[in-house]
C-alpha cells in the first residue's frame, strides 16, 4: 500500500498551576524557586513537533530561570502516559507537561471515563508556545501532484492508500477521517506512537530517499539519546543564530 503522511498540527501548551502562581508570588518565593532541576515531560517520542518545540522552550527556560530544565520523552497512548505522569507528580512546579491541546482534548473526549487523570482539574495550562500546520505528503509512486488528483486516485482504488498518524486520537487522524468523509474516499489508518517514528518510516522508503537525495537531503542513522540531544541542540542553536541575525520577530 502507498503511504500518506500527515504532519502534526498542534497548538502546544506547557504547564502546571504553580508556574502561574510563580508570576504572582512574592519576591521571597521567587528567590527560592527554582532551586532544583525542572523536568519537562514530552508525552511523545523524540523527533515530533511537540518534542522539538519543547526542547527549544526548555533551553530558553533554563536560561531565564537559571536552573536546568531537562526534557524527558514519555510517549504512548496518544500522549496520555506522559500527561498522567505529570498529573500524579507533586504540584511543586518541578514537573512540567509539554502537551498538545488538540491531542489531549481529543483523548479526553475519546477516552472519557477511562483516563486516570482529569485534564481540566489535574493540569493547568500556562501558555500556547507554538503551532504546526497539517500538510499532505505523498509517496513518490502515488500519481498525484494536487489534492484533487489524490482524491481521484483514492476513489479509483478504494482501500489501496494508507496514511500514517502519531496515534489513534492524534489531530492527523481526526483531520484524515474528516477528509475521508468529505471527499468520499477510503484509506487505511496506520497509527504510530508519535509523528517522529512515522516520518522516519516514510523517509526510510527507498523511493523517498532517492527523491530526497536529488534535492540535497539525506537521512542519518539512529543515534544514542545523548548524541541525538547533542545534534538537536546544535540544530536549534544554528537556527537561533539565523533568526537572530535576520532580526525576525514573532509577528513576522
Amino acid at each position: 500500500m502507498h503511504d500518506i503522511k500527515l504532519r502534526p498540527a498542534r497548538g502546544v501548551l506547557a504547564g502546571l498551576a504553580l508556574i502561574v502562581a510563580l508570576c504572582l508570588a512574592a519576591t521571597r518565593v521567587l528567590a527560592a524557586y527554582p532551586d532544583n532541576v525542572i523536568k519537562m515531560i514530552v508525552p511523545y517520542p523524540p523527533g515530533g513537533a511537540t518534542d522539538v518545540i519543547g526542547r527549544v522552550l526548555a533551553t530558553q527556560l533554563s536560561t531565564a530561570l537559571g536552573q536546568q530544565v531537562v526534557v524527558e520523552n514519555r510517549g504512548g497512548a496518544g500522549g496520555n502516559l506522559g500527561a498522567e505522569a505529570v498529573a500524579r507528580a507533586p504540584a511543586d512546579g518541578y514537573t512540567l507537561l509539554m502537551g498538545a491541546i488538540t491531542s489531549h482534548s481529543t483523548m479526553a473526549t475519546l477516552e472519557k471515563g477511562r483516563l486516570r487523570y482529569d485534564l481540566l482539574k489535574d493540569l493547568t495550562p500556562v501558555a500556547i508556545v507554538g503551532s504546526v500546520p497539517l500538510v499532505f505528503v505523498t509517496h513518490p509512486s502515488v500519481p498525484a501532484t494536487s489534492l484533487q488528483q489524490l482524491i481521484d486516485y483514492a476513489k479509483s482504488k478504494p482501500g489501496h492508500l494508507s496514511y500514517a498518524s502519531s496515534g489513534a486520537g492524534a489531530p492527523q487522524r481526526m483531520a484524515a477521517e474528516l477528509f475521508k468523509r468529505q471527499a468520499g474516499i477510503d484509506m487505511l489508518h496506520v497509527p504510530y506512537k508519535g509523528s517522529g517514528p512515522a516520518m522516519t518510516d516514510l523517509v526510510e522508503l527507498p523511493e523517498v530517499k532517492e527523491q530526497l537525495l536529488t534535492q540535497g537531503v539525506y537521512t542519518l542513522p539512529p543515534l544514542t539519546p545523548d548524541k541525538a540531544a547533542e545534534r538537536l541542540r546544535a540544530e536549534v542553536s544554528r537556527w537561533a543564530k539565523v533568526i537572530g541575525d535576520s532580526n525576525i520577530k514573532a509577528d513576522d
